[in-house]
C-alpha cells in the first residue's frame, strides 16, 4: 500500500416570427444606427472603480463548501483521499478608518468536515462535538477553533494591512495557514484583491505572493505564485471577475511541484459595486504531477470550493 499522502492547503429571423416593420422615413432609420453603435461603444469603453466598502459593526457571514479528491498512483497501486467540508465564518467590522480600511475579527459559527481514504468508512467532524468525540485526525482542527478570534486590518482593495493569519479550516482537516495554501498569504484572504485604478471590460490586473515549501529536511523554499484577474462583465450593478493562477518560480523537482498541487486554482468572484461587498467566489482545482512519489507515479488533485455571502436571517449550517 502507498504511504499516506498529505496534500496542502493551503458561462436570421426565426420562422414564423415577422421581421420588424421598416420605417417609412429612411432618414429616421439611418439616424438610429449610429445612436445604437454609440451606446455600444460607450459601454465597451466605460470603466469602473472597484472597491470594498466597510461599515462599523457590520457582520459579513460567508458559507463555504469544498470538495477535494487527491489520487496517488504508483504502478498498479493507487490511493484515493477524498475530503469534504462546509463551514460558516462571521467577520465583524470593528473599526473603519478615514481611508476606508477596516479592522475585522473572524469567528467560526459552524464547521463540518469529512474525510475518506479509499473504501474505508468516512470520518466526520463537527465543531459542536464533545472534545472526547473528536476523531484523532481532526483534533488539531478542533483545538484551533477554540482560540481567540483573530483581529486584522484590510484595505479597500482587499489587501491585508496586518500580520495575523486568517486560519480557515480546509476539507483536508488542516488550517489554511499551511505552507501549501494559496490563501494563507494574508489575513484578508477572504477577499479577492482589487485593482488600484479604474478598469474596463476585458482589462486585467495581477498579484504575486509567495508560499513556502520544503526543499529538503532542513531547507525551506519560497515559491512565487502569480494570479491574474480579469473584469468579465458588469450587469445590474454586479461585477464578475475571473482569475487564474500559475507558478512563477522555476520548478524542476516533482516533490516540490506536488506540494503546490493545490496552489494554482482558477475561478471567479462577484462584487456588488454599490455596497462594496464580495457576493461569492469559486475556486476550481485541477492539477497533475508526474514522478512525485517516485518512478511511474502520478499524483492528481481535483476539486472545487465555493463561497457565498449569507443574508442575516440565513441559518448557519445544515447537514
Amino acid at each position: 500500500m502507498l504511504n499516506r499522502v498529505t496534500f496542502f492547503l493551503l458561462l436570421t429571423v426565426l420562422p414564423g416570427i415577422p421581421a420588424p416593420a421598416q420605417s417609412e422615413n429612411p432618414q429616421q432609420n439611418s439616424a438610429q444606427l449610429p445612436a445604437a453603435e454609440t451606446a455600444t461603444e460607450q459601454e465597451s469603453s466605460r470603466k469602473w472603480l472597484l472597491r470594498y466598502l466597510f461599515e462599523p459593526e457590520t457582520k459579513l457571514r460567508y458559507r463555504s463548501e469544498e470538495s477535494m479528491t487527491l489520487r496517488a498512483e504508483v504502478g498498479e497501486q493507487q490511493r484515493i483521499d477524498a475530503s469534504r467540508s462546509r463551514q460558516v465564518r462571521c467577520y465583524t467590522i470593528q473599526q473603519v478608518n478615514p481611508d476606508g480600511s477596516a479592522r475585522l475579527a473572524m469567528q467560526f459559527e459552524d464547521v463540518w468536515m469529512q474525510k475518506q481514504i479509499d473504501d474505508e468508512e468516512p470520518v466526520d467532524f463537527r465543531s459542536a462535538m464533545d472534545p472526547a468525540e473528536v476523531p484523532q485526525i481532526y483534533r488539531a482542527v478542533a483545538h484551533s477553533l477554540q482560540g481567540a478570534a483573530p483581529v486584522y486590518d484590510i484595505s479597500v482593495l482587499g489587501v491585508s494591512l496586518s500580520h495575523d493569519t486568517n486560519e480557515e479550516t480546509s476539507s483536508a482537516g488542516t488550517t489554511t495557514n499551511d505552507s501549501n495554501s494559496s490563501e494563507s498569504r494574508s489575513a484578508g484572504s477572504f477577499l479577492m484583491p482589487l485593482p488600484e485604478q479604474q478598469v474596463g471590460l476585458g482589462e486585467s490586473w495581477k498579484e504575486e505572493f509567495t508560499v513556502p515549501v520544503r526543499g529538503s529536511r532542513d531547507l525551506t523554499l519560497q515559491i512565487t505564485i502569480l494570479r491574474t484577474f480579469r473584469l468579465e462583465s458588469v450587469s445590474e450593478g454586479i461585477a464578475r471577475i475571473s482569475f487564474r493562477s500559475s507558478v512563477k518560480s522555476p520548478l524542476r523537482s516533482p516533490t516540490i511541484r506536488s506540494q503546490l498541487i493545490q496552489a494554482t486554482p482558477s475561478g471567479e468572484f462577484q462584487l456588488h459595486l454599490a455596497n462594496g461587498r464580495m457576493l461569492s467566489r469559486t475556486f476550481r482545482y485541477s492539477s497533475t504531477v508526474i514522478g512525485a512519489l517516485g518512478p511511474e507515479s502520478l499524483l492528481t488533485s481535483v476539486g472545487t470550493k465555493t463561497e457565498s455571502l449569507l443574508l442575516p436571517a440565513t441559518d448557519a449550517l445544515a447537514n
